[in-house]
């Protein structure tokens, strides 16, 4: 039963990275294309996939995006413009998007998400990053088994009974008409 339901969370885990990555994919694209950069569906695409190596995914990626800016653009305002895009859509996906999609994939509330995040930073670097939150869902799914760790598995759990983030997002368009 928990191995069964630990590769369930693997696989949402992985769903949720893929999500992400195609959301950050139309950001990153859509952002070089405002700044006139060429090859900017490549280069967003790119940027979106190194996102998974997290702090230095992007900036690696980023590198050829703003070398391009500069050789092809002659103000050194679209390199800059380029590096704001990037930066812009970090921070949406590392406080919205990863806590919320992936979070809520695993069935973990954004908070204990970036809490495990920098723990496994700490602990071991990207890889920890990488690892670490499908095995707090494994944890979290073990913690559900154990009757007298269920507290636990409960203080990390995501509360199923509220609006979704993508129906609050909804919400605060329609009040604005």
């Amino acid at each position: 039963m928990i191995i069964t339901e630990s590769s369930k969370v693997a696989a949402r885990y992985l769903s949720g990275v893929f999500i992400v990555i195609i959301i950050l994919s139309v950001l990153n694209s859509a952002g070089l294309m405002m700044i006139g950069l060429n090859n900017a569906i490549f280069f967003g695409i790119t940027v979106a996939i190194l996102n998974i190596i997290p702090y230095i995914g992007v900036p690696i990626g980023a590198v050829l995006p703003v070398v391009m800016a500069l050789i092809t653009k002659d103000s050194l305002w679209s390199a800059v413009g380029v590096i704001a895009v990037f930066t812009f859509n970090q921070f949406i996906e590392n406080n919205f998007l990863t806590p919320n999609i992936v979070g809520n994939k695993v069935n973990i509330n954004p908070l204990a998400t970036i809490i495990v995040l920098l723990i496994g930073g700490n602990l071991w670097g990207v890889p920890g990053m990488i690892i670490f939150l499908p095995f707090l869902g494994v944890l979290k799914i073990t913690l559900d088994h154990v009757r007298p760790l269920y507290p636990y598995a409960y203080l990390i759990t995501t509360d199923d009974t509220g609006p979704s983030l993508f129906s609050k997002i909804k919400s605060l368009f329609k009040r604005q008409k």
